[in-house]
């Protein structure tokens, strides 16, 4: 899902949604409150607490340098229109375009974008070094979207020990101002509904943990308090999942396997990678090839047994956010997810074809900005100085994908974004992503974990998830939202 702007207001004080994409010029505008609020741009706090490898600053940068003959791919505003237009995944959500994922995790995958990476401070179609520009949230999968700036910095979203958890109409929603205007670590995650009820899961699945920590004290360590434990063991359920049930999924197992396994003295092999040199967010990753999501969205999906069919972003009843919970839109996760044998909507499959609310976003998400996302995606491609697919793939030691398998206009250079579906659709039928695709993201997720000292795979690599959260010594995405008391 679209990349959304910066929150300068503390999160217990009530923070504020930006738009989709950074695109400063095109801010402004203001949605009517049952269609979304719409709100002013740049309401992120900077001062996330950060568990680093070094100063705590972390910018962007590149897996692939542009020097030599890796040049940057210019792409002017009407190329990109002329590409733009045609992704249109037009009639949208049938048959032949169903993937085998469940599409619960087209949103826990954009949960996870917006747990590592957000860009406040380039300007779409005006190149910059991206080197200069900050990662807001830190780049390690620590949940710093869920906590915030933690109990003191964050106190509006905390009951005690506790994360808050709002009520009205008989359901349960994020905690909100009087506004209506969620209180979480990272406004970005009340963008639609699918991914607001999951920013919810999770904050019950912290409160779980905790319930557990007090019936099993022993799963404390050290000198640890309750809360600490509850995070701590929070965080590593959610990686575990990542490393265990979304990665396999999205880039597959074979190569899942080849990066997670101990090299030298590191848990991980990367081949493009230098985490241990330094940690940053790669504008591989964040502007191209972890993009690979917005082609997995649907048009419509189930919410509930009385809300079988509604429209992602459109008209009337739909998933747009910025909004407390409409009533009787609690979403079954059943619907999303397998659980207990049941039959869930499939993601698309990952292509070059964008579902037609895409290409129309709300006002909600991109105020008056660009409204067609597969347009706005290859434009960040170029503000960000991206080479070209083919120079990406020569680099990773692939062999680049011939003008006609690329199929785009005028043939040559193809911008990355457009690289990595294609040769996923190409390639892999869109079950998963291909070989540059995929190696850019394992790898990324990969040294992201390598590189946080606090993660299970440094703090306590022969780690296994135990009772009271499983009885198998595995937990997917679905095992947490039962444990979280949601599905």
């Amino acid at each position: 899902m679209p990349k959304q702007g910066d929150n300068k207001n503390k999160p217990g004080k009530g923070m504020k949604p930006g738009k989709g994409g950074n695109d400063k010029p095109n801010d402004g505008g203001k949605g009517k409150p049952n269609k979304g609020k719409k709100v002013g741009h740049g309401d992120l706090d900077k001062k996330i607490t950060k568990a680093v490898v070094d100063d705590g600053t972390h910018n962007f940068g590149r897996l692939v340098e542009i020097k030599g003959n890796v040049k940057s791919m210019v792409v002017t505003d009407q190329q990109a229109g002329q590409m733009a237009g045609l992704m249109v995944d037009d009639p949208p959500d049938t048959a032949a375009g169903e993937s085998s994922i469940p599409s619960g995790y087209t949103f826990f995958g954009q949960f996870v974008d917006h747990d590592l990476t957000l860009d406040d401070g380039s300007i779409l179609g005006s190149p910059v070094d991206p080197s200069t520009i900050e990662d807001i949230r830190t780049p390690f999968f620590d949940l710093d979207c869920v906590y915030g700036l933690g109990k003191t910095g964050s106190p509006g979203i905390y009951d005690g020990d506790r994360l808050r958890i709002d009520q009205h109409d008989a359901a349960d929603d994020l905690p909100r101002d009087s506004a209506g205007l969620a209180l979480i670590g990272d406004p970005r995650n009340d963008e639609n509904t699918a991914v607001s009820q999951l920013q919810l899961a999770f904050l019950n699945l912290h409160n779980a943990v905790l319930d557990g920590i007090a019936t099993t004290p022993s799963l404390k360590k050290g000198g640890e308090s309750d809360f600490a434990a509850a995070q701590r063991l929070t965080r590593w359920l959610y990686q575990w999942a990542v490393v265990h049930d979304f990665l396999p999924r999205v880039v597959g197992q074979a190569l899942v396997d080849d990066i997670f396994q101990p090299h030298g003295n590191r848990p991980v092999r990367t081949k493009i990678f230098d985490w241990k040199k330094r940690i940053f967010m790669p504008v591989e990753f964040s502007v191209a090839a972890y993009r690979f999501g917005h082609s997995m969205v649907r048009a419509t999906y189930p919410l509930n047994a009385s809300r079988p069919d509604v429209a992602f972003f459109g008209s009337g009843v739909d998933m747009q956010g910025f909004r407390p919970l409409p009533a009787g839109h609690t979403i079954d996760w059943d619907h999303y997810f397998q659980i207990d044998g049941s039959s869930p909507v499939m993601a698309r499959t990952i292509d070059t074809h964008l579902v037609p609310p895409l290409h129309d976003m709300p006002s909600s998400v991109v105020g008056t900005g660009l409204k067609n996302l597969a347009h706005r995606n290859i434009m960040r491609g170029h503000t960000l100085g991206l080479p070209s697919g083919q120079a990406v793939a020569k680099k990773l030691g692939a062999a680049p994908m011939s003008d006609s398998q690329l199929g785009h206009p005028g043939g040559g250079d193809a911008p990355l974004f457009w690289y990595v579906l294609k040769e996923a659709e190409i390639t892999q039928g869109g079950q998963r992503l291909g070989e540059v695709g995929g190696r850019i993201v394992a790898e990324v997720c990969a040294g992201l974990l390598a590189g946080d000292p606090t993660s299970y795979l440094n703090a306590s690599p022969a780690w296994t998830p135990g009772a009271p959260f499983t009885t198998t010594g595995n937990v997917t995405v679905p095992d947490l939202l039962k444990f979280a008391g949601v599905a």
